[in-house]
């Protein structure tokens, strides 16, 4: 894979990439960026750790401190799979281990896959789901950085890399019958 920045030079403007992820399950928050540190992103990659051999994308990541931030709920029940958006979502992943059969969005079937995509999702979405499988994973972006980012220096943009930067990752896990499953199935 190659990356290429049109106009970027060594006087400006410079891309740069970062997005804040936690993990509402496990309590992990985390700094990500697609690009090396840079005068932006150095102190907050300080101690990055580089995504494994094979990644499709190369990733840094980098322990970053937890903030208050809005719940993406997610549960099965009745046979249906409901997730709860922040107000504001930009994009909303479905994405499994493996193929989720006789989905439905309303009365419409659709084809058995492994991630299902919606760009500015409503605030609720309902999936019929009779049986979700294994490791069901519900990533969300919000747009913009928490506040304890420091902001862009003059010079720097942010890379046209879509919810891989300048965004908040919030991330929930459906494991049929396991603690992550329960915890995002609330009280």
């Amino acid at each position: 894979a190659a990356a290429f920045a049109a106009g970027a030079t060594r006087d400006g403007p410079r891309v740069s990439t970062l997005a804040y992820v936690a993990d509402l399950d496990s309590g992990e928050t985390l700094w990500q960026s697609l690009l090396p540190a840079d005068a932006w992103t150095g102190p907050l990659l300080e101690n990055a750790t580089a995504a494994s051999p094979g990644a499709p994308l190369p990733l840094l990541t980098a322990p970053a401190p937890a903030v208050p931030l809005p719940d993406l709920a997610v549960r099965h029940e009745s046979g249906r799979l409901v997730i709860d958006c922040p107000p504001g979502t930009l994009e909303l992943r479905v994405t499994a281990a493996e193929p989720l059969e006789g989905l439905a969005l309303g009365d419409t079937p659709l084809p058995a896959t492994t991630t299902l995509v919606w760009i500015a999702p409503p605030q609720a979405v309902e999936l019929a789901l009779a049986d979700p499988g294994r490791g069901i994973r519900v990533p969300a972006a919000l747009p913009g950085l928490p506040g304890i980012a420091p902001p862009r220096p003059e010079g720097f943009v942010p890379a046209p890399v879509g919810t891989a930067t300048d965004c908040t990752l919030l991330r929930r896990a459906l494991e049929r019958g396991g603690p992550a499953a329960e915890a995002a199935r609330g009280p």
